[in-house]
């Protein structure tokens, strides 16, 4: 190249410059989310209350509150928003007020506001009564959906509930001889039936599975 168009081009895009090198000063990764407590307690009204407390946040969109019946499939029942960006402590709460009988499982999945999420530890709590009748279901997995209940008193009714305690048959039970659950209609997957007194009071809890 000549010196003068060396100089035309210098006017015109004027000097290069040197490749920039990458900064040595390294961000630390925190957490989005620093969750120090969560629990799942049963009130005395047969209400679960779910309580966390997180020491820090950056940008916490929302937690979501999740139950299962056996630590594996997880289901939404709610959501609390978060506190976007806080330095200081915070503390949640919420209610399921219509717990699934026997144990259940409860998670927080954290989403922050770019999309990404992370899950807590379980909190977990039972709900069961005196369960002193001796009360069989067999079996315990039924490629048909039909199931047998043997030794509830007369007059007890026996409620199916899906996993997200959503109420799919109901039936009264004339006596303690055995008696036929249908659900034969119902789609495959992991049931729970809740067995009750006449007077209300809840007598057995039994997990089946329609294996269609």
């Amino acid at each position: 190249m000549s010196a003068v168009q060396d100089t035309a081009f210098r006017l015109r895009y004027g000097r290069p410059r040197p490749a920039a090198h990458p900064s040595r000063c390294s961000v630390p990764n925190l957490p989005p989310v620093t969750l120090t407590t969560f629990r799942a307690t049963l009130l005395a009204g047969q209400r679960v209350s779910l309580n966390w407390t997180t020491a820090s946040e950056r940008g916490n969109a929302r937690f979501t509150i999740e139950r299962s019946t056996d630590a594996i499939h997880f289901y939404p029942l709610g959501a609390v928003p978060g506190a976007g960006n806080a330095a200081e402590a915070r503390h949640y709460a919420w209610e399921d007020g219509d717990p699934l009988p026997g144990l259940s499982y409860y998670r927080l999945q954290q989403t922050d506001f770019n999309g990404a999420s992370e899950y807590s530890a379980l909190a977990t709590v039972a709900r069961t009564g005196t369960d002193k009748a001796p009360i069989h279901l067999y079996p315990t997995a039924s490629a048909d959906g039909v199931f047998t209940l043997l030794g509830a008193p007369a007059g007890s009714r026996a409620t199916l509930r899906t996993s997200l305690s959503r109420v799919v048959l109901r039936q009264e039970l004339d006596s303690s001889a055995a008696t036929t659950l249908d659900a034969r209609a119902l789609p495959g997957g992991v049931y729970v039936v809740q067995v009750e007194s006449p007077e209300g009071r809840l007598l057995a809890v039994r997990r089946v599975v329609v294996d269609k």
